[in-house]
């Protein structure tokens, strides 16, 4: 993602829809392929090209989006190795009318790297982004608030 000149957050999903677009345009060349092009520097615990995946399944229907955000994380199933460092795998829901209704979110991580506490901030942090994101997107990435109430607070000055 292309943050430089702290765009606004519409600025940034504008530039990331870009980017996607023109990378389905490649979508045939094999993965492998992309790996040896790029040719990155290898470690044999992380993966070649990214360790943070972001999925989100949408179900089919004529585009109708929700004028908010809601995201429920709920644990994963335990299968004892994560398939990435990072991964927020998540579902949107509509309604009969097919109006988006918020995400489902499975979460897997790597417990060598991070403690389920870590990742419980990172998507709390998370959904605060996208709620400042939502109620003004024409804010500029470095204005949009990440902070719990209790910790704006403790970070105040005191009089």
């Amino acid at each position: 993602m292309d943050t430089s000149g702290d765009p606004t957050f519409r600025t940034l999903l504008a530039r990331t829809r870009a980017v996607d677009l023109d990378a389905f345009t490649h979508q045939e060349v094999p993965f492998d392929q992309v790996v040896d092009l790029v040719n990155p520097a290898r470690h044999p615990a992380r993966h070649p090209l990214y360790q943070t995946v972001l999925v989100v399944h949408a179900p089919p229907g004529d585009g109708h989006r929700a004028d908010l955000v809601t995201i429920t994380p709920e644990p994963p199933p335990n299968t004892g190795t994560a398939r990435f460092d990072l991964m927020f795998d998540w579902d949107e829901s509509r309604d009969g009318a097919g109006h988006a209704q918020g995400l489902t979110g499975r979460t897997e991580y790597s417990s060598d790297l991070f403690t389920q506490d870590t990742v419980e901030l990172l998507l709390q942090r998370y959904l605060l982004l996208l709620s400042a994101a939502v109620r003004d997107p024409d804010a500029t990435l470095h204005t949009l608030d990440i902070l719990t109430d209790s910790e704006r607070r403790a970070s105040s000055p005191r009089p």
